[in-house]
């Protein structure tokens, strides 16, 4: 099987970008007055169980808007009913979109390709991690896509 670059890429990226945790943690404690939340990238899941062990809120960034984060963590969700060649079927989501395989991420079409490899279980981890967010920001305004933004909030239950 051909493992995509993105794909297997994503693993050895990321953990080359995380920093050591006790480093930041001894900073935060040497600080009478330090952060009171992180907000990163979507895709530096490790900062959720950094947030967590220092005890403050992770805020996550998403570079697109709210309509395909809420498609993309859909999919991740219900890997295992995802076939590919099939019609995709968002029906947790408002108006319960659909689409044909092939107009689906390519990424997500190329990680699902790639589930026997090993570094997959850390890319799947990566993104249930983003799900347990104290909140999300997404790029886009909300009279574009307020039904999607109020998803979230509605599934998770944050103010």
């Amino acid at each position: 099987m051909v493992v995509f670059a993105a794909v297997a890429a994503f693993p050895v990226s990321n953990k080359i970008l995380m920093p050591s945790q006790g480093h930041i943690i001894r900073w935060f404690e040497s600080h009478s007055n330090p952060h009171v939340a992180i907000l990163s990238d979507f895709f530096f899941e490790w900062t959720h169980h950094l947030a967590h062990r220092i005890g403050i809120p992770k805020i996550a960034f998403y570079s697109s808007g709210a309509f395909l984060t809420a498609c993309f963590d859909c999919l991740w969700r219900n890997l295992e009913v995802v076939n590919p060649g099939s019609e995709i079927k968002f029906k947790d989501l408002p108006n319960a979109p659909r689409f044909p395989w092939n107009q689906v991420l390519s990424l997500f079409g190329q990680c699902k390709e790639a589930e026997s490899d090993p570094n997959f279980e850390l890319l799947k981890n990566s993104m249930a991690a983003n799900c347990l967010s104290w909140a999300f920001v997404f790029n886009t305004f909300y009279e574009l896509e307020n039904e999607y933004l109020e998803f979230p909030r509605e599934k998770i239950g944050f103010q």
